[in-house]
Formats: structure tokens, sequence, C-alpha cells
């Protein structure tokens, strides 16, 4: 959804707006992302939690993931 650069470091964020659990799909996308667009780092932010399964490939990949919680203390701290 978004292709953030800042010193030359490419980092892409897949947003994802859901009623329930965001499940490994989505980090698989953003995996898929990071070669296709030449990204180096990669990044999903949700308004819901993620799957334990989505978490546990996160983490295989270096995928930062955020969820509701992180989103809301972000919220806080830069609005």
């Amino acid at each position: 959804d978004l292709v953030l650069t800042k010193y030359g470091e490419r980092t892409l964020v897949q947003a994802k707006r859901s009623q329930s659990r965001v499940s490994n799909r989505a980090v698989q996308e953003i995996v898929a992302s990071l070669r296709l667009y030449k990204g180096s780092k990669g990044m999903v932010v949700t308004n819901n939690y993620f799957t334990k399964a989505a978490q546990e490939l996160a983490r295989a990949n270096d995928i930062e993931l955020i969820d509701r919680d992180e989103l809301a203390r972000w919220a806080e701290t830069y609005l």
C-alpha cells in the first residue's frame, strides 16, 4: 500500500483494516512485494491483531507487525 524511502532505504507497508485477526496472507504479500519493489524492510499495519501464524511468519522474514495497541500508542505520541 505504501513505499516509504528514507536515507535510501525502502520500507514497504501493507495496511489491513479488518474485523478479525489478520492472517499470514498479509505477511506473505509483503514478503513477495519486497523482492518485486526492491524493498529493504517490510511492515504490516492493522486496526486489529495478528494470528499466531502471521506472527511466526513475520518473525522468520524480519517483517515488522503493528497491531491496534501499537497503532494507538503511535496516535497518542504523534497526533
